[in-house]
C-alpha cells in the first residue's frame, strides 16, 4: 500500500466515526426536543383542565346560589299569602314584585286563576270572544272555540263551529280529539286551527286549573278584562288602573266593570301560580314556576301543589337546564 493510500483510508476512517457521532448526537438532540414538546403539551392541557374544572365549579356554584334565591323569593311569597292579613296581601293578579336579596336580585309573580280563562269549564261564547278580543277574526275565533268545546267533550258529534276526528284526517293532522278535559294548556297547539304563534299570545291567560266557568275580575288581566267586559276599554283600563293603586294604599278594590252573570266566576277555587326568578351578582338565572291549591284542613291552610318545574340559565347561554 502507498503513502497516498493508507492517507486516503485514514481520512475515510476518520470520516466514518465523525458522521457516526454526528448522527447519534443529531437523534439525541431529536429526541429531547421531542420530550420538551410533549412536556409542554402536557402542561397546556392541565392548564386548560384545571381552567375548565374551575370554570365548571364556579358555574355550579352559581346555579346552586342562584336557586335557592329562586326558593328564597317564592318561600316568601308564600309566607306573605299564608300569614299576611287581608289589606296586606300581595294582589293576585299577575303584577311582578322586586326582592332585594343578599348577592342577587329577585322578583316574583303571583297569579290568582281564577283570574284566567279555564279552557276546560269555558263556554265556547266566552272562548270565542277571548279569541276575537286577542286578534283573531270571528270565524278563527268561533271556530277554535268549538274545536276546543268538541276536543274536551265525551261524544264524536261535531259541533257546528266545532271539530272532530273526520275533520283532523281531512286535514292532514296527526292529531285527533282527546274527547276529555284537557291536563294542560299547550295542548291546545294540537287544536285544529291553532297556531304557535297565536298560541303564544293567549297562553298567559288560560289555565286547566280554576274548574270555573268565569273570570274573576278582582284579578283578571286587562286583555282579559277587555274580552269579556261590555264596557268601553277606557273604563276597563281605568279600573285596572285604580285597583292598583287602591291596593297599595291599602283600599277596598274599586267596582268591576260590567261583565255578563254568565263569564263571571262563581266561588273561589283558591289555586295559584308563582313565578319567581332570580340572578346572581354573577349573572347566573334560576326560575321556579309552581302551581299550587289552598286548602283549609284542621283549622289550618293546607298547600296542595298541583306543578312545578324549575331552570337554571348561565350567564350569556341560552340553554336551560331543567329540574
Amino acid at each position: 500500500m502507498t503513502i497516498k493510500d493508507t492517507l486516503q483510508s485514514n481520512v475515510t476512517t476518520h470520516l466514518s466515526r465523525s458522521v457516526d457521532k454526528i448522527s447519534v448526537s443529531g437523534m439525541a438532540l431529536v429526541l429531547v426536543l421531542w420530550f420538551v414538546v410533549m412536556l409542554t403539551v402536557m402542561a397546556l392541557g392541565l392548564a386548560s383542565m384545571s381552567r375548565s374544572s374551575a370554570l365548571i365549579t364556579r358555574q355550579l356554584t352559581g346555579a346552586v346560589q342562584a336557586h335557592y334565591l329562586a326558593e328564597a323569593a317564592t318561600q316568601l311569597v308564600m309566607a306573605n299569602l299564608l300569614t299576611a292579613q287581608e289589606q296586606s296581601r300581595l294582589l293576585a293578579d299577575g303584577s311582578v314584585h322586586k326582592i332585594a336579596l343578599d348577592n342577587g336580585v329577585a322578583s316574583a309573580a303571583l297569579w290568582d286563576e281564577s283570574g284566567k280563562i279555564d279552557i276546560n269549564m269555558a263556554s265556547e261564547e266566552l272562548l270565542s270572544r277571548f279569541f276575537t278580543g286577542m286578534g283573531a277574526d270571528e270565524e278563527t275565533g268561533q271556530g277554535l272555540a268549538g274545536a276546543i268545546a268538541d276536543w274536551r267533550d265525551s261524544d264524536s258529534l261535531p259541533r257546528l263551529h266545532g271539530a272532530e276526528e273526520d275533520a283532523y284526517i281531512a286535514a292532514g293532522s296527526s292529531y285527533t280529539p282527546d274527547n276529555e278535559l284537557f291536563d294542560s294548556t299547550v295542548k291546545l297547539l294540537a287544536v285544529i286551527g291553532m297556531t304557535p304563534e297565536f298560541y303564544t299570545k293567549i297562553e298567559p291567560y288560560l289555565t286547566v286549573y280554576s274548574r270555573v266557568q268565569g273570570i274573576n275580575p278582582r284579578v283578571a288581566s286587562m286583555l282579559v278584562l277587555l274580552a269579556v267586559s261590555d264596557d268601553d276599554a277606557s273604563v276597563v283600563e281605568s279600573y285596572v288602573k285604580q285597583r292598583q293603586e287602591n291596593y297599595l294604599a291599602g283600599l277596598a278594590p274599586p267596582p268591576a266593570p260590567l261583565v255578563a252573570r254568565q263569564f263571571l266566576a262563581q266561588g273561589k277555587p283558591d289555586v295559584y301560580t308563582l313565578t319567581a326568578t332570580a340572578t346572581t351578582s354573577g349573572g347566573i338565572q334560576a326560575s321556579q314556576l309552581m302551581v299550587f291549591r289552598l286548602k283549609e284542613r284542621n283549622g289550618g291552610v293546607q298547600v296542595l301543589p298541583l306543578h312545578y318545574h324549575s331552570y337554571v340559565r348561565q350567564q350569556n347561554d341560552s340553554a336551560d337546564y331543567y329540574d
